[in-house]
């Protein structure tokens, strides 16, 4: 049976209706309404096959946990109908994200995005989006970064302070200002797929990825009659005595060598007594290959 429909009037690309019908039977009266099957039917004006989402990049590095300045990818969706015409129908669409706590999206389906108010990361995150009768996933991996942040903080070792160090020896013993760089380093990692405990490393176990450039406005010495920092990353030492060093964000706080749990050692910094050359600043040293990762100052 063959049933052949037409409409008039379109007011949108595609219209939904609803016709309610019945089998008569010969000898036998017509079913009551109640009783009649009802029956959703949508009707295009294009015979559209597929819609498919079309993004920059399928790969979301989440620094807004660090930085706070979102991270977003640009998105299009295209309708490919029957005949092969392909149209831009990305002011039409409606779009979910599969998990807020993974990725989001804009109110307009333009972009997907992280603001740092994530909790995780996925190889398989999903924004589903919508257009007449069709759906169809984007599919992102998401990578975060691993908390608490280390901090290697290692001696500076230049001309000058050499010369600094022989005048200053050469008149006893004398107290030395401790100097060193400070270098923030992390790991990148997400799980493999939704509902499992498996976690993947970006680039491998052995890899740190140097984040300073990205928290160094954030750097922070608690008691700074000890110690200061001089261009955002020289850490200086002013007065005997220990301090810590943080890194303060808006939505997070990491001291210096410690863990969220508070159960390792405090790492300290101050200015000791020394006949020779600077002593080593306190600190771990991260024996590991590492990676500088910058982002875009634009990004908001």
């Amino acid at each position: 049976m063959q049933l052949h429909f037409e409409m008039e009037n379109f007011t949108s690309l595609s219209v939904t209706r609803r016709i309610n019908w019945n089998i008569d039977y010969k000898g036998q009266n017509p079913p009551p309404d109640s009783e009649k099957v009802v029956t959703e039917l949508t009707v295009v004006q294009r015979d559209i096959q597929a819609i498919l989402p079309l993004a920059m990049d399928t790969e979301i590095i989440n620094t807004a946990i660090l930085t706070g300045r979102t991270v977003a990818i640009p998105v299009k969706m295209v309708s490919i109908e029957m005949n092969g015409v392909v149209t831009d129908v990305s002011a039409f669409v409606q779009c979910k994200s599969s998990n807020e706590d993974i990725v989001k999206v804009s109110m307009n389906c333009d972009y997907v995005f992280v603001n740092g108010k994530e909790t995780r990361g996925s190889m398989s995150a999903r924004v589903i989006f919508s257009y007449e009768h069709l759906s169809a996933p984007l599919e992102l991996t998401v990578w975060v970064p691993k908390l608490p942040l280390l901090v290697e903080l290692s001696t500076r070792d230049s001309d000058a302070d050499d010369d600094d160090d022989e005048r200053r020896v050469s008149r006893g013993c004398t107290l030395q200002y401790q100097r060193a760089l400070v270098k923030v380093l992390t790991q990148f990692h997400t799980t493999s797929t939704e509902g499992t405990d498996q976690v993947i490393t970006m680039l491998g176990p052995d890899w740190q990825v140097d984040v300073t450039d990205l928290v160094q406005d954030s750097l922070k010495v608690a008691d700074p009659r000890i110690a200061e920092l001089v261009d955002r990353t020289v850490l200086v030492g002013l007065e005997l005595g220990a301090t810590v060093l943080k890194i303060l964000w808006a939505r997070r706080e990491v001291a210096v060598g410690e863990s969220f749990d508070r159960r390792e050692r405090s790492k300290s910094f101050g200015r000791h007594r020394n006949n020779g050359r600077l002593m080593d600043a306190a600190g771990e040293k991260i024996r590991r290959r590492s990676i500088t990762l910058n982002v875009p100052m634009d990004h908001s």
